[in-house]
């Protein structure tokens, strides 16, 4: 028997089968339960798009933050208080921060690990990744609105 005429056979074999089940080949066996309208909509209007223009000047100087080479200073601001805060950034990029006088409330919060004591109330701050001084900078204020909260 050539290839032809086995997969013949077994193609006849399969179709005897599903005759015999009540099914034709290729049928899906789906069985509905019920239906019911949709709770939703498939299609909801999908509103304008606009386009923001992202601002160009870098969140640490619209804080008010001054640099002067790798030096930076300013503070840390939320709506409960500021800090005065210092920084530096290294060629490489890496970027170390410090803050003067954290506030006790730091004490409760998870973060408080990631602040150590320096000389003179300074505590810098673990590296933690951030990308530029922006973000870092936005990231311990947003420790800082956390522990205050919480407090």
């Amino acid at each position: 028997m050539d290839l032809f005429q086995t997969v013949q056979s077994c193609l006849l074999q399969l179709q005897s089968r599903s005759a015999s089940s009540g099914w034709a080949l290729g049928e899906s066996r789906v069985r509905v339960i019920g239906t019911r309208p949709r709770a939703f909509p498939l299609a909801r209007p999908v509103p304008a798009r606009r386009v923001v223009q992202r601002t160009e000047v870098p969140y640490w100087q619209q804080q008010g933050w001054t640099g002067n080479g790798d030096e930076h200073v300013g503070y840390f601001r939320t709506p409960t208080g500021s800090w005065h805060g210092r920084a530096t950034v290294s060629p490489s990029g890496e970027v170390r921060i410090y803050i003067k006088e954290p506030p006790e409330s730091l004490r409760a919060h998870p973060h408080w690990p990631c602040f150590r004591w320096r000389l003179k109330g300074w505590y810098e701050v673990h590296h933690f990744g951030a990308a530029d001084l922006s973000s870092a900078i936005l990231a311990v204020e947003q420790i800082l609105r956390e522990a205050n909260a919480a407090a």
